[in-house]
C-alpha cells in the first residue's frame, strides 16, 4: 500500500482570499473573450428551445469533465476537473453552485491533494439528507496507478460543510477508472453508490474489475462488490442508476472486450441489475458484433419500474448510432430494442439520459431525457441533439420528440467529436424543475477547455402544460399514437372543448375532452388545445 497524505478541501470564497493555505481567489473571465463566437447558438425556431449557454468555468484553467447534479432546493451543483495552475499544477476538482437555476455560476471551493492529480469527477446529491456524493480518480506524481477516493458535503444553505473523504481503491497494483455516482429516492436514508473499474496485473495476467460500493449512512461505512472480473478481456467505462422505495434497484452498466484488452474494441454491453442494494445480481448482454460499442448510459424512471439504457454502436469510424434498450418491468427482460437514428447518412455518438423527478426525493417521472453528439459521417465537429419521450411509453424510435415540437438543437458547430476521449463526451445532463438542464466543454484548444450550462425555455414540451394556479394540468400520455389518444386531466375538465389543429393551423376536430379521445384523422402530427393548454399529438 502507498503512503496516502491529507486531502485537503480549500473553500475558496468569491468575496476574495480565505485563510485556508493562504490561497488567492481566481476570477473566471469575462464572456467577451474573442473564444466564445466559437458557440454559435440555435434556439428553437418554433419559439422554445433552449437557453442561451451560461458560463460555468471559464477561468484561465483547463476545464474539463462536467458532472451536474440537483438538490432538493433547486440548486444546481457542477463539479469539474480543472489544471489547477494555482495549485501547483496539479489539477483538482471545483465545485461551482447555481441558486439562479443556472444563469449564474459561482465558484464554491476546489478538492485538491499535494503532490497528486485529481481527475474524472462523478457527483450526486441525496435530496433526502442533503448529503452530496463524489467520487474522483487520484495519479500521485510519482506512482504509475490511479487510485480512487470518495468525498462528502452536507448542503448547508448556502454553503457545503462537514467535508469527510475515503478511499475505495489505493492500492500500488490497480488502475481504477469511469467513476459513477447515484443515489436513491424516497428512503429516510437513501443509500448512495459508487461504481467503477479497475485493472491489475500478476505476472503475465491482467485483471479487469467491475466494482460497487455502496453507504447507508452517508458516508461513514461502506460496503465494496466485485461484480465481474475477466482475465486478459477488457471490461471497464462504467454507468450507474438508482431507483427508489416504490421500485428498489441499483443498475450498473459497462463494455466488454471478449477477444482482447482494447477497450474500444468492445463489443458487448452488460446491465447487471440488483434490487436488495447489491447483494445479488441478474445480468443482461447484448452483443453487437461485428460492431463495436462506445459509450453507454442508462437512467431509471422514478416511481415505476421503467429503464432506459442507451449504448453507440460503432458501425464503422465514422458513422456510430444509438441503441436503445427499454424495460417496463424493473429490467427483469427488455420490452423493446430499437435504434434510435439507424442511418448511415447520420453519425450519433456519446449518449447521456436522465429522467425528470430528481430533485424530489418522493416524485413520478412522466419523462425520459436524452442527448447526443450528431454530425455528418467523417465530419470535424458535430452539435448536441436533445429529444424526450414518455416513460410509459419510449418503446420505439418515433416515440421521442424534441421539445417544443422541433428539433432541439442545444449546441451548435461544437468540436465534439475531437475532445472525447474513447468516445466518452463531454456531456452531463439532470433535471431541474421536471426540465432537462445539461453542462458541456468548449474546446477552444488542446490545452483550453470551459464549462458552459444549457436549459429548456418552459414549458420544455408541448405534451404536458402545467397550470400557474391549482397545479392541475392536462397530459396527454401517448403523443405517439394510431388515432386513439389517451388524455390524465382533473376531474372537473371532463367535457371540456379539445380542439385539434393541422400543422398550418386548420382546425380539424373538435370534441369533449375525455380520457380516450378517437381522433380519425390521417397519419400526420397535430397540435391540440384544451383552454390554456396546448401540446402535439403525431398520429402514425
Amino acid at each position: 500500500m502507498k503512503r496516502i497524505t491529507q486531502l485537503t478541501a480549500w473553500m475558496v470564497a468569491l468575496v476574495g482570499v480565505v485563510s485556508a493555505g493562504n490561497l488567492a481567489y481566481h476570477p473566471v473571465r469575462s464572456l467577451s473573450r474573442p473564444g466564445l463566437k466559437d458557440i454559435p447558438f440555435y434556439p428553437n425556431a418554433a419559439g422554445g428551445g433552449w437557453t442561451s449557454p451560461e458560463p460555468v468555468a471559464i477561468s484561465g484553467e483547463d476545464e474539463v469533465s462536467p458532472k451536474i447534479a440537483v438538490d432538493g432546493s433547486g440548486n444546481l451543483w457542477c463539479a469539474v476537473q480543472s489544471s489547477g495552475s494555482y495549485n501547483g499544477g496539479y489539477s483538482t476538482i471545483e465545485i461551482y453552485r447555481s441558486t439562479a437555476g443556472g444563469t449564474a455560476w459561482e465558484r464554491q471551493g476546489y478538492i485538491a491533494m499535494d503532490f497528486a492529480y485529481l481527475s474524472e469527477p462523478a457527483i450526486s446529491v441525496d435530496v433526502g439528507s442533503g448529503r452530496m456524493f463524489l467520487a474522483f480518480l487520484v495519479k500521485f506524481d510519482w506512482a504509475s496507478d490511479y487510485d480512487l477516493a470518495w468525498a462528502t458535503y452536507d448542503i448547508q444553505d448556502d454553503t457545503l460543510a462537514n467535508f469527510q473523504y475515503g478511499w475505495l481503491e489505493s492500492s500500488s497494483d490497480a488502475i481504477s477508472g469511469s467513476p459513477a455516482v447515484a443515489t436513491e429516492r424516497g428512503y429516510s436514508a437513501n443509500y448512495a453508490f459508487i461504481a467503477w473499474s479497475q485493472n491489475r496485473r500478476s505476472g503475465a495476467t491482467y485483471y479487469f474489475t467491475i466494482r460497487m460500493a455502496s453507504t447507508g449512512d452517508g458516508g461513514a461505512t461502506w460496503t465494496t462488490y466485485t461484480l465481474r472480473e475477466d482475465t486478459n478481456r477488457y471490461t471497464g467505462q462504467v454507468c450507474i442508476t438508482a431507483g427508489d422505495s416504490a421500485f428498489p434497484a441499483v443498475m450498473v452498466g459497462f463494455k466488454r472486450n471478449s477477444a482482447g484488452m482494447v477497450g474500444d474494441s468492445s463489443k458487448v454491453a452488460y446491465l447487471l441489475v440488483s434490487s436488495d442494494r447489491g447483494s445479488s445480481w441478474s445480468a443482461i448482454t447484448k452483443d453487437f458484433s461485428p460492431y463495436y460499442v462506445h459509450q453507454i448510459s442508462v437512467a431509471r424512471a422514478m416511481g415505476s419500474g421503467h429503464t432506459l439504457w442507451a449504448i453507440q454502436v460503432a458501425k464503422s469510424a465514422s458513422n456510430s448510432d444509438i441503441y436503445i434498450c427499454y424495460s417496463d418491468d424493473n429490467s427483469t427482460s427488455l420490452t423493446s430494442e430499437y435504434y434510435l437514428e439507424g442511418t448511415d447518412t447520420q453519425d450519433s455518438r456519446m449518449p447521456v439520459v436522465a429522467v425528470d423527478g430528481l430533485q424530489y426525493n418522493k416524485a413520478t417521472s412522466n419523462y425520459f431525457y436524452i442527448a447526443t453528439y450528431r454530425g455528418s459521417p467523417g465530419a470535424a465537429s458535430g452539435n448536441c441533439l436533445f429529444k424526450m419521450a414518455w416513460v410509459t411509453s419510449a418503446t420505439s424510435a418515433s416515440a421521442w420528440l424534441p421539445s417544443k415540437g422541433s428539433d432541439s438543437l442545444v449546441i451548435g458547430n461544437l468540436k465534439s467529436f475531437s475532445v472525447d476521449v474513447a468516445n466518452r463526451g463531454g456531456i452531463s445532463m439532470t433535471s431541474l424543475n421536471d426540465a432537462p438542464a445539461i453542462a458541456w466543454w468548449h474546446e477552444y484548444s488542446a490545452t483550453d477547455h470551459d464549462i458552459y450550462f444549457a436549459k429548456t425555455v418552459n414549458p420544455a414540451h408541448d405534451n404536458a402544460s402545467e397550470s400557474s394556479g391549482d397545479g392541475g394540468r392536462v397530459l396527454l400520455r401517448n403523443p405517439v399514437n394510431r388515432g386513439r389518444l389517451m388524455f390524465s386531466f382533473p376531474d372537473e375538465m371532463a367535457g371540456a372543448e379539445l380542439s385539434i389543429y393541422s400543422t398550418d393551423g386548420r382546425e380539424v376536430a373538435r370534441v369533449p375532452l375525455a380520457k380516450e379521445v378517437e381522433a380519425t384523422l390521417p397519419s400526420g402530427i397535430y397540435i391540440w388545445r384544451v383552454g390554456r393548454f396546448t401540446g402535439r399529438a403525431v398520429i402514425e
